[in-house]
């Protein structure tokens, strides 16, 4: 109950209680971002391709991230194409370099997009994903707010880039 069943990530709630708990106890000196990650033009995977190909991209994402990230950071399917990190005594900048590197290496990720049906036999594509950050301190929610109005600063400035939050 506490997993996601596709990606076996943390589930939304479990992920906003870790959130929680590293806001309650973090000193004064640390730090901490909450990075909010949405798979780009999803709909037209799942649209062209069937869903079982977009649980592929699903599951590719969350186990770049799960591979690449620290274990000391939160990882977590918020719903939908939508996931969040926290990363645990990483400040914004440092934040941003990291999931840079983890788009970039996301991008040129090549999905097969072969279901059951077979229709698309002999197809692939790529897939991208866009972020936004936030500082972690005070309310969840707010940071979770402001991390999102990053994310879809990165979507209108034209997707596949990472946005700190002003």
């Amino acid at each position: 109950m506490r997993r996601d069943p596709l990606t076996g990530l943390l589930n939304h709630g479990q992920l906003m209680s870790s959130a929680s708990r590293i806001c309650a106890e973090k000193p004064e000196d640390s730090v901490h971002t909450i990075v909010m990650i949405d798979i780009d033009h999803f709909k037209i995977v799942n649209d062209t391709f069937g869903h079982p190909v977009g649980d592929k991209v699903l599951v590719g994402l969350a186990e770049l991230l799960s591979d690449n990230l620290r274990s000391t950071d939160f990882i977590g399917r918020m719903g939908g194409e939508e996931f969040a990190i926290v990363m645990v005594g990483a400040g914004v900048e440092h934040s941003k370099l990291v999931i840079d590197r983890l788009r970039d290496l996301y991008s040129s990720v090549q999905f097969d997009a072969r279901s059951d049906d077979d229709l698309h036999s002999g197809k692939w594509f790529k897939s991208t994903f866009s972020a936004g950050i936030a500082p972690l301190q005070g309310r969840v929610a707010d940071c979770i707010k402001a991390a999102d109005e990053a994310l879809y600063q990165a979507k209108h400035q034209g997707r596949n880039m990472v946005v700190i939050a002003s």
